[in-house]
C-alpha cells in the first residue's frame, strides 16, 4: 500500500480514536450548524443524492462495469472493481458492529441501516468511484486528463460528505472516517491488482 493509502488509514484511526473527545464533538456540531443554514433546495438534492449512495445502486454499478470489463478481456480489472466495491461494504458492516455508535438524534427517515460509524454511504461510494477513477486515470496519457478525473472524484466525495450530515443521518466524523476507510481499502485493492498484474507478466 502506497503513501495515499497510509495517509487515509492514519486519518481513519485518528478519527476513530478521537470520537469521544470534545474536539470531535465540536467539529460535528459546527458542521451540523453550518448545514442547517443551507438553502432548502440543497436538502432536496441531498435526499436524491442519498439514493445513489446506497449499497444496491453502488454494487449494481460495480457489477455492470465489471461485467463490461470481463467481456473486454480485462478480468483482473473486473475482479479489482468488485473487490473494492463489495469488500468496502463488508468491511464497513464489520466496523459498524465493532464501534456501535448511535445515530444522531432527529435524523431524516431515509432507510438507514446499522450504527453510525463509519458512514456506509461514504465508504461505499468512495471505494466504488475511487476504484473507477484509478482504472480510468491509469489509462490516460495526458496529465491534465488524469487531474480532471481526480478532481471529479473529489467533488463527488465532497457532496457525499455534506449530504449525509445535512440529512442528520450521520455525524461529520462518521463521513470523514468512512471516506478515509474507503480510500485505504481501495489502496489495498490497488496493491493487489498491481501484484497480480506483475505475477501475470512473469
Amino acid at each position: 500500500m502506497k503513501w495515499p493509502g497510509w495517509i487515509a488509514a492514519t486519518v481513519f484511526v485518528a478519527v476513530a480514536t478521537g470520537l469521544n473527545t470534545p474536539q470531535m464533538a465540536a467539529l460535528d456540531q459546527s458542521v451540523f450548524r453550518g448545514l442547517a443554514a443551507a438553502p432548502a433546495p440543497f436538502l432536496s438534492f441531498a435526499y436524491g443524492w442519498d439514493l445513489a449512495g446506497k449499497a444496491l445502486p453502488t454494487l449494481g454499478i460495480a457489477a455492470l462495469v465489471a461485467a463490461l470489463a470481463w467481456r473486454a478481456g480485462r478480468q483482473r480489472d473486473a475482479g479489482f472493481l468488485m473487490l473494492a466495491a463489495a469488500g468496502a461494504w463488508g468491511v464497513n458492516g464489520a466496523l459498524k458492529l465493532v464501534v456501535e455508535r448511535p445515530r444522531p438524534p432527529g435524523m431524516a427517515d431515509v432507510g438507514t441501516f446499522g450504527s453510525s460509524f463509519p458512514s456506509g454511504h461514504a465508504m461505499g461510494t468512495t471505494a466504488l468511484y475511487a476504484a473507477l477513477a484509478w482504472l480510468l486515470a491509469s489509462r490516460l496519457q495526458r496529465p491534465g486528463a488524469r487531474i480532471a478525473v481526480w478532481l471529479a472524484l473529489a467533488a463527488w466525495l465532497t457532496l457525499t460528505a455534506l449530504t449525509r450530515p445535512a440529512l442528520g443521518v450521520h455525524y461529520f466524523s462518521d463521513v470523514l472516517a468512512g471516506t478515509a476507510a474507503g480510500l485505504a481499502w481501495v489502496a489495498l485493492c490497488v496493491s493487489w491488482h498491481a501484484r497480480s498484474m506483475g505475477n501475470e507478466c512473469q
